[in-house]
């Protein structure tokens, strides 16, 4: 996939009934028996009918996980005051690529990574997953560059 493709499917307001917005996120200082690593599966009643909303949803997005603004990811998992989300996946279900987000000062960074290598993260030890979300993270760069994610839309740098 080519950013200009990515960006492309960014602009499909609602998924073809056959495809689902799947969302995973890595969540550190959680509450006791969290997950580190939560897989959400799209499916008729989820929160996100499309990609675009998964990135940019102002509580619940990418977005707003990496930056500490998600209400939800905050309440539900997190162990302190704040919640701290170094990654975030975002993928259709049944597509060859992913949105990889990675926590940023200032605007969240965004790559094209395989959806397989994200589908297939399991929960493990934060220093085991920050260590496979970062090595892809770095491959996906590498193959297509990285851009930020603004408050509703993907930039350059």
């Amino acid at each position: 996939m080519t950013w200009e493709s990515a960006l492309d499917q960014l602009n499909q307001t609602e998924l073809v009934q056959t495809e689902l917005v799947e969302f995973g996120i890595h969540q550190m200082d959680t509450k006791v028996g969290s997950p580190k690593w939560r897989r959400h599966k799209g499916n008729v009643n989820f929160r996100f009918r499309s990609v675009r909303a998964a990135l940019f949803s102002p509580d619940k997005g990418a977005r707003a996980a990496c930056l500490g603004y998600s209400s939800y990811a905050n309440s539900r998992y997190s162990a302190g005051t704040h919640s701290i989300v170094p990654y975030v996946a975002v993928w259709s279900r049944g597509a060859d690529d992913a949105f990889l987000i990675r926590a940023s000062a200032g605007h969240p960074e965004i790559v094209i990574v395989d959806a397989a290598n994200v589908a297939s993260i399991r929960d493990c030890p934060h220093n085991e997953l920050l260590a496979q979300l970062a090595e892809l993270f770095a491959s996906g760069a590498q193959a297509h560059g990285a851009r930020l994610v603004g408050h509703a839309s993907i930039c350059l740098p």
